[in-house]
């Protein structure tokens, strides 16, 4: 059975998108922070999720990985953070979907 195409119908929840700032603070040191306001809110499709246990200070703890999609858009980095469903996401990797400039591809790791 052929894989369904992608649909703006499908996109059933909204992500924010936050960019990450370095700044410096008054001591010479690197912080990084993140805008308070969203610079996107835009909906969203989840296209596949997979988890992992990793053992982070000696309790097993889950890493998910998460596949979305959006309408396409050249602001959206790897730095960034999202947020979709009260979940924060940490952007690993963005690339544009199938079609030329019609969707984004966003993979995301949570954060604990």
């Amino acid at each position: 059975m052929m894989k369904k195409k992608l649909q703006s119908g499908d996109l059933d929840r909204t992500a924010h998108f936050y960019h990450q700032q370095t700044l410096k603070d008054n001591g010479g040191d690197y912080l990084n922070a993140l805008d308070n306001d969203p610079y996107a809110s835009v909906p969203a499709a989840r296209l596949s999720s997979r988890g992992d246990e990793k053992e982070l200070l000696n309790r097993p703890t889950e890493v998910g990985v998460e596949t979305f999609a959006i309408r396409y858009r050249d602001d959206v980095r790897a730095t960034d953070q999202m947020k979709i469903d009260g979940v924060v996401y940490n952007v690993t990797f963005v690339t544009e979907g199938e079609g030329r400039r019609q969707w984004t591809l966003i993979t995301a790791k949570r954060k604990d």
